[in-house]
C-alpha cells in the first residue's frame, strides 16, 4: 500500500523532501471531522503532514500514540497571571504553564491590567515571558483610564497587541472592586479600535449600577454568604450590558466579543445580532458550564466570582447555546491567586 500523506503548505510551497524532525505514529488523531487513526509529521517545529498509512518515512525521533488520543494544542484565551502589584509575574508563568503542559494547552492570551501607558510595562511582560514560559502567550489589554484609550494605536503598531477589554463604571466610582470606564470613554475608546486593522473589543458585561443597589440591601441584612454574592449581580445586569455593549459596538462598526459570559437572558439577542452579519463573539467558563450558586459543595469565597454563577436553567441554556454556535469559545478565566 503506498504513503498517503496529506502535504500541507507552508509559505506557499510544499514540504516535499523536508526531512522530519518527529513522527507520531498509530495514534487516534481528534479532528473535526471525527477521530481517525493515524501518524502526524512534524518539521520545523510544525505539524506538517498527516498521514493514514506511512511507510519508508524516516525521522530524529519517532513517538508510539498506540490507543492515545492525539489533538490540537489548546488555546486558552483567557487567563489572568501577575493580576495584582504583590504578585510575581515570572512565578506565575513558571507555575502556571508547567501546568498547561501537563493538560496539552500550548498557548495563554493574558490579560494585562496596569494604570497609565502600556508601552513600557507590556515590553517588561513580554521579556519575562522570554525567559520563563514553556508555552506561547499572547496578550489582551484591559484599559482603565483616557492614557491607555489614546494611545490604542501605539499599542497595536509598536506592540502587536490588537485586543482591548473595557469594564464599565459610572465616571467618579468609588464602590466596583473593579475600575471601569463609562460609556463616553468607552465610545472613545471604540473609535479609536474602529480605525485599527483586526482590533477586538472585549466587554465584561455587567451593569455596576444595579450591582451596587442590590449589594447596599444585602449588606444591610448582613447577609455575605456566596448566594448573596449570586443575588447581588441579578441576570439583568448582564443582560443590559450585553445589548447596549452590542448596540455601542455595532454602531461604531467594532468587532466585539462578550468575555465569560453565565446568564441566559441575553442569549436571543445575540443570536439576532449574529444573523445581521455583525462580528460579535462570545465566550462563557468551565465554571458556568459545570457549577451552580446552589452546587453541593463547600465554595466558600471561591464561589464568589464575576459574574456570578447562576442556576441550573442558565447553565442548561449555555450548553444548548453552544450547540448552536452563539457560543464560540470557552477560555477559563484562570486566576492563581493563594487562598
Amino acid at each position: 500500500m503506498p504513503t498517503l500523506i496529506r502535504r500541507f503548505h507552508i509559505d506557499g510551497e510544499t514540504n516535499d523532501g523536508m526531512p522530519y524532525d518527529l513522527i507520531i505514529k498509530n495514534g487516534r488523531v481528534v479532528k473535526t471531522a471525527g477521530v481517525f487513526k493515524g501518524d502526524l509529521l512534524v518539521a520545523e517545529g510544525k505539524v506538517v503532514g498527516i498521514s493514514t498509512s506511512i511507510q519508508n518515512v524516516d525521522a530524529k525521533h519517532v513517538i508510539d500514540a498506540e490507543d492515545l488520543f492525539i489533538l490540537p494544542g489548546v488555546i486558552d484565551p483567557h487567563v489572568h497571571l501577575g493580576s495584582y502589584s504583590d504578585q510575581d509575574f515570572s512565578a506565575d508563568l513558571r507555575s502556571e504553564t508547567s501546568a498547561a503542559v501537563v493538560g496539552g494547552v500550548t498557548t495563554l492570551i493574558c490579560f494585562l491590567k496596569a494604570e497609565g501607558s502600556y508601552l513600557n510595562f507590556a515590553k517588561t511582560r513580554i521579556e519575562q515571558v522570554e525567559r520563563n514560559s514553556l508555552i506561547d502567550i499572547a496578550f489582551h489589554l484591559i484599559l482603565l483610564d483616557e492614557i491607555q484609550i489614546e494611545e490604542i494605536p501605539l499599542y497595536v503598531k509598536e506592540l502587536g497587541i490588537t485586543s482591548f477589554k473595557f469594564f464599565r463604571a459610572p465616571r467618579g466610582d468609588t464602590v466596583s472592586t473593579i475600575q471601569g470606564i463609562d460609556d463616553g470613554l468607552l465610545y472613545r475608546a471604540f473609535q479609536k479600535i474602529s480605525k485599527e486593522e483586526g482590533c477586538l473589543a472585549i466587554l465584561h458585561a455587567e451593569d455596576l449600577e444595579i450591582i451596587r443597589e442590590v449589594s447596599e440591601k444585602l449588606r444591610e441584612e448582613g447577609r455575605q454568604d456566596v448566594q448573596a454574592w449570586s443575588e447581588s449581580r441579578p441576570p439583568v445586569c448582564e443582560e443590559m450590558s450585553v445589548c447596549s455593549g452590542i448596540i455601542l459596538a455595532r454602531h461604531m462598526r467594532v468587532p466585539l466579543c462578550i468575555a465569560h459570559l453565565s446568564a441566559a437572558n441575553s442569549l436571543d439577542y445575540i443570536a439576532e445580532s449574529k444573523t445581521k452579519g455583525f462580528a460579535l463573539f462570545v465566550e462563557t467558563c468551565p465554571h458556568y458550564l459545570f457549577l451552580t450558586k446552589d452546587s453541593p459543595f463547600e465554595r466558600g469565597p471561591f464561589g464568589k466570582v464575576n459574574p456570578p454563577l447562576r442556576d441550573s436553567n442558565d447553565r442548561d441554556s449555555l450548553w444548548k447555546a453552544i450547540g448552536r454556535g452563539i457560543i464560540d469559545y470557552i477560555g477559563s478565566d484562570h486566576c492563581p491567586y493563594t487562598r
